[in-house]
């Protein structure tokens, strides 16, 4: 009787230590964390972070809104792989001997460079914040931006080894109104241009603004509308002031900005036309539609109206 009992505990005993061995031997797993990041030092959002062992993959993880990653894998040599839509794939080496932390830079094949200047002079505007995203969901987002630079004194700015590909975002700058921007970005060197942010009026006040590409290198703008005799004004670049509006901006290289500020508004009508001068002959109108010219019409509160130009009459026309 003993030797039975004695029996049964020594085979429970046995099964105990049996599993206790066989726990001990399995590898412990450790977090390989950190963020990826691109040349503006901001963090890369729905990238690929990849740990191979040679050519398998065996582990992956996506970036946060903030580029943020975690892995987790066993002791041993492997690589890290890290991939994002626009940029350059990158690949490093990594010793994983415990919990570690590392952070990727990705980098992209363009490079982008602009200038923001101001409606109301024409000039460049320093320390103007361009912010860009991916995707164009993300043209205004709330998890932040992934591409910030800021333009130097002069309003330039400079994107180096940016991602290729859409790019949409807004440019910011205190006491104007931001401006939504959408840029296509190829491989090499991409000049983008000038961007004119607006202030806005005063109430009770419009502003028009007129800009356009690289050519045609001049075009104008004209505003009629009814006087206090009750005539009519044109204010254009040879009568900048007149029935209470006043041209502002009277730009002859590229681009614009030309903008008109109506100060004091009438009854009756108002018309507001452009004007080829870089091309004055029957087919100057084509340049204009080409450019791509576009009039914005701003209030105290903001943007109301925006206006591209239109087709092209085939019987010619340059306003």
């Amino acid at each position: 009787m003993k030797n039975a009992i004695f029996l049964k505990t020594w085979v429970i005993a046995l099964s105990i230590a049996f599993f206790g061995i066989t726990s001990c031997t399995e590898e412990a797993k450790f977090d390989l964390n950190g963020k990826v990041i691109n040349s503006t030092q901001n963090g890369v959002k729905n990238a690929t972070v990849e740990l191979l062992s040679g050519t398998q993959v065996v582990e992956t993880a996506t970036t946060d809104v903030n580029g943020n990653y975690i892995l987790k894998a066993k002791e041993g040599s492997y690589q890290l792989r890290v991939t994002a839509t626009g940029y350059n794939a990158t690949v490093e080496s990594i010793d994983l001997t415990g919990n570690q932390e590392k952070n990727v830079t990705l980098l992209g094949s363009a490079t982008v460079m602009g200038r923001v200047l101001d409606s109301q002079s024409g000039q460049g505007i320093g320390n103007a914040a361009v912010k860009l995203n991916r995707s164009v969901g993300d043209k205004t987002s709330d998890a932040g931006y992934e591409i910030i630079v800021y333009t130097n004194l002069l309003g330039y700015y400079t994107i180096n080894y940016c991602p290729v590909g859409t790019l949409v975002g807004i440019i910011e700058i205190e006491n104007f109104l931001p401006r939504e921007v959408l840029f296509n970005v190829t491989e090499g060197s991409n000049n983008i241009g000038d961007q004119t942010v607006v202030s806005p009026p005063q109430e009770g006040q419009l502003r028009i603004v007129l800009t356009w590409g690289a050519t045609p290198s001049d075009l104008d703008s004209h505003l009629t509308g009814p006087n206090s005799l009750g005539g009519r004004f044109h204010v254009y670049y040879s009568n900048k002031v007149d029935g209470g509006a006043e041209l502002d901006v009277d730009d002859v290289s590229s681009y614009g900005p030309e903008t008109i500020t109506i100060k004091q508004l009438r009854d009756g009508m108002y018309r507001y036309s452009v004007h080829n001068f870089s091309n004055q002959y029957s087919n100057g109108g084509q340049g204009i539609y080409d450019s791509p010219a576009k009039v914005e019409v701003y209030n105290s509160t903001g943007l109301i109206y925006s206006y591209l130009a239109p087709v092209f009459p085939a019987n010619g026309g340059n306003t």
